[in-house]
């Protein structure tokens, strides 16, 4: 049997995409299971594919948009646009729940050290999915970030800290703010700010460098440092400020 070129191995798998892309976008309904948030650089996608009329939200001058994955991996997804929701006859509320219930079952928390088999000078803990692709839209929602850091599992070995309420680690992570960092689109860095050692300046002097040299500029989130405090989890994120 004469074996596909690369080029008509790909061309079929074009036309397989967009055949099973017909099927997930004709209703909300069949598109539901797909639909999944990702967050960029504000206008990414008005400025890589013209892209000027669909549904967002503005976090921190980033942007939140909504996307049907056409495949398992979310390594092929469509952009939902204005015209879609008018088709699928559906608000840009319904889809951000939607999109948020779908992320909620997919993105975890990890402790850094335990990935990497080391130990760190602090507490750092990374967030993101299985397929390392929308990780950092945990930005976007507050609550569920919340609940996440609730999960972050401390190192069993710190001594507790002496205070008038004699708290664990654990129970002041809880109320105490973090700091927060995107590593890149795909998943975010978090860290108690008790723990952090340097300024928010030095912390952002960080990140614009390896942003500069290890990431590339399409994965690229913000040169920012984001910070969440937990007693004020209405607020959301909001950009960490120099002291």
């Amino acid at each position: 049997m004469r074996k596909k070129s690369l080029s008509q191995a790909m061309k079929e798998m074009q036309e397989l995409m967009l055949e099973r892309s017909d099927e997930i976008l004709e209703s909300i309904e069949s598109a539901e299971p797909h639909i999944f948030p990702i967050l960029r650089r504000r206008w990414h996608y008005r400025d890589t594919s013209g892209a000027t009329a669909y549904p967002n939200r503005l976090i921190c001058g980033l942007e939140l948009t909504y996307h049907v994955a056409m495949d398992d991996r979310l390594e092929f997804c469509a952009l939902i646009t204005d015209d879609m929701l008018k088709r699928w006859d559906c608000s840009k509320e319904l889809v951000d729940e939607i999109a948020r219930k779908n992320y909620q079952k997919k993105v975890r928390i990890d402790r850094v050290d335990t990935m990497l088999q080391m130990d760190l000078p602090l507490e750092l803990f990374v967030i993101r999915d299985p397929h390392h692709m929308f990780g950092a839209s945990v930005l976007a929602y507050p609550e569920l970030l919340n609940e996440l850091l609730e999960k972050a599992e401390f190192r069993k070995d710190k001594e507790r800290i002496e205070d008038d309420r004699q708290a664990t680690m654990e129970e002041r992570a809880k109320e105490e703010p973090w700091y927060l960092i995107p590593s890149s689109v795909y998943e975010i860095l978090a860290f108690p700010v008790n723990s952090a050692n340097g300024s928010v300046r030095t912390i952002r002097q960080i990140v614009r460098h390896i942003n500069a040299e290890m990431v590339s500029h399409k994965d690229q989130l913000s040169d920012q440092v984001y910070l969440f405090d937990p007693s004020a989890v209405k607020k959301g994120v909001r950009i960490a400020r120099d002291v």
